[in-house]
């Protein structure tokens, strides 16, 4: 050929409509249902779904002079291009997975075109023999640290121009698309790292003579990765799609050896999708509420992913910046909506506006988009009623102390808030047997108007309350609290007491805090009552957050300044405070 081919051009197209599969006719699509493109021991990658129509027409152009080529083009352009594909990555356990290629099918065309050439000064019809493959590629890869099932789903459709041509003795390919895509990612079972790179892609390749030539490809190109710390189980997943071109050459045409051409690449813009992406700000945020309380309405926030959906099971966490309040949960997994929230506990008015943030984290432990938010709060002063009844209609003198609220009065109530009565008797065996599973008070009439009602430990733990509704039984914390606010629970006792009321020598007690205590004694717990009275005032408090121990007392004595602390058994009786929610 190479004497034939001395000098001349010709140039002609190709579509790729009718070629050929296993020996018979087919249109240039393809459409594939679980096929399972590589399984070998723990793990599987299936093709769950795919779909392709490629629509080419190639063109192809020569030129030679003097035996050797001066021109050679092959490519494509304003070519159509769709393709989906859903793959599904299993594994049984932790293992890894080098680069594989998998040909689903191959299809293949001829071409012959009679060319007029002159051979020494005589025209001569010549045959031009082109054949036309093209191979649907599955590429693949994988590494995965723990068992896990997760699928991807890409699409992408539009125009693009491709090809290589020889000119001026060196090779060049040329590349344009700009393609339309779409993502989604299924959520893992479980958090577990793991990459997977997937391709999708027809390659074409043209033999001129049956000598090797030009070559080229365009196809979806999909890598996932998933990310887990440990211990705190923060993770993300994140997933890349785009469309990847090349072109190649390696050629001996008409007997004349051209430089081969390494694959030339190109990648469109990447499209990424991520989850979780993005931390919101729902609710909750510049609310105003009193010192040392809780406010009114939770504080939430929401989890999204990188296309605005929710995501959950995504850790969020929880802290106090500034005010020296709380919040509880500090941290939290996200709902099915991909909601978390918590209750914020102001911290003391001083620090007026009080902030806290909430933040949530990739699988390396960076913050995710967004993170954290941030909320604010006012803290205002905590209001204190004149007085307070309870449900027997006792009404009760109230004092504000620091940014607490007290009842200044010892509880006199016969029924807890929600109307139902407390057992209670005069008699040792009824509060024996009060010990032993009822709820009980133990009282007289006429030291219930002085010193009120003492009460076992079952009867302050009761869920349905002694105090009246916005009042509760106080809690260790907020004792020192108080005896804090009074210089410490080493002087807070005669700060407390009232001046009158007491057993000698009360000389030193001031009241200046206006709590007023009075000294009611206490009934023991083996039932014997009532010892101290004149003497010692006994106070419950109850810790019911988890805190142990749950329950005990403080002790104002006669003889002494201090506020003691001291556990308590649930069988013995003492006096209660109540304070303001």
């Amino acid at each position: 050929m190479e004497d034939v081919f001395q000098e001349g051009s010709f140039d002609f197209k190709i579509d790729m409509n009718d070629m050929q599969k296993e020996g018979r006719l087919a249109t240039f699509n393809y459409s594939v249902a679980n096929r399972i493109i590589y399984q070998q021991g723990p793990l599987k990658i299936d093709l769950e779904s795919a779909n392709l129509n490629l629509n080419p027409d190639w063109f192809f152009d020569f030129k030679f002079k003097d035996g050797k080529i001066e021109y050679f083009e092959m490519s494509t352009a304003n070519s159509s291009f769709s393709a989906d594909a859903k793959v599904k990555l299993t594994a049984s356990q932790a293992t890894s997975l080098v680069e594989g290629t998998d040909t689903l099918v191959t299809y293949a065309k001829s071409y012959v075109k009679r060319i007029i050439v002159p051979v020494f000064g005589i025209p001569v019809p010549v045959p031009v023999i082109l054949r036309l493959k093209i191979y649907w590629l599955a590429e693949y890869s994988a590494s995965i640290n723990a068992n896990v099932t997760s699928s991807a789903i890409v699409t992408s459709n539009g125009v693009f121009g491709l090809g290589v041509k020889y000119q001026n003795n060196a090779w060049q390919g040329f590349y344009n698309f700009n393609p339309v895509n779409t993502l989604d990612i299924k959520q893992p079972n479980g958090r577990v790292g793991y990459i997977l790179k997937y391709g999708w892609r027809p390659l074409v390749t043209a033999k001129l003579y049956g000598v090797a030539g030009p070559r080229a490809s365009v196809g979806v190109v999909t890598s996932v990765a998933g990310k887990v710390a440990s211990p705190s189980l923060d993770w993300d997943l994140k997933a890349d799609a785009w469309i990847q071109a090349k072109a190649g050459a390696e050629a001996k045409i008409f007997g004349k050896s051209l430089t081969d051409f390494p694959d030339k690449v190109w990648d469109s813009p990447k499209l990424t999708y991520r989850k979780p992406d993005k931390i919101q700000r729902t609710s909750g945020d510049n609310q105003t509420g009193q010192g040392l309380t809780t406010l009114p309405s939770p504080i939430k926030v929401r989890i999204l992913d990188s296309k605005g959906g929710p995501v959950s099971d995504v850790p969020v966490y929880i802290k106090v910046k500034t005010g020296g309040g709380s919040v509880n949960p500090a941290s939290i997994l996200t709902d099915q909506n991909g909601y978390a929230e918590t209750s914020w506990k102001l911290g003391p008015k001083q620090v007026a506006i009080q902030f806290m943030e909430a933040s949530a984290k990739y699988g390396d432990l960076a913050n995710i988009n967004t993170s954290p938010v941030e909320f604010a709060a006012t803290a205002g002063e905590s209001t204190c009623p004149a007085t307070v009844t309870d449900i027997d209609g006792n009404v009760y003198n109230t004092v504000k102390i620091g940014e607490q609220c007290w009842m200044k009065e010892n509880l006199k109530t016969f029924r807890y808030n929600d109307g139902s009565f407390i057992p209670s008797g005069l008699s040792d065996t009824a509060w024996e047997n009060a010990t032993y599973g009822a709820y009980s008070t133990y009282s007289n009439n006429l030291r219930d108007v002085t010193y009120g009602k003492l009460y076992n430990g079952f009867a302050v733990t009761d869920s349905r309350k002694l105090c009246p509704a916005g009042w509760h039984v106080p809690s260790d914390s907020e004792w020192s609290t108080l005896e804090n606010f009074l210089g410490g629970a080493a002087v807070a006792g005669d700060k407390m007491k009232s001046t009158t009321g007491w057993n000698p020598p009360n000389t030193q007690a001031t009241n200046e805090s206006g709590f007023s205590a009075l000294p009611g004694g206490f009934r023991a717990w083996y039932g014997l009552c009532c010892f101290s009275v004149g003497i010692d005032g006994h106070f419950w408090w109850f810790s019911p957050d988890g805190v142990s121990p749950a329950i005990g007392y403080r002790n104002l004595e006669n003889k002494s300044a201090k506020s003691s602390r001291s556990n308590g058994d649930k069988e013995s009786g003492y006096s209660v405070r109540c304070i303001r929610d």
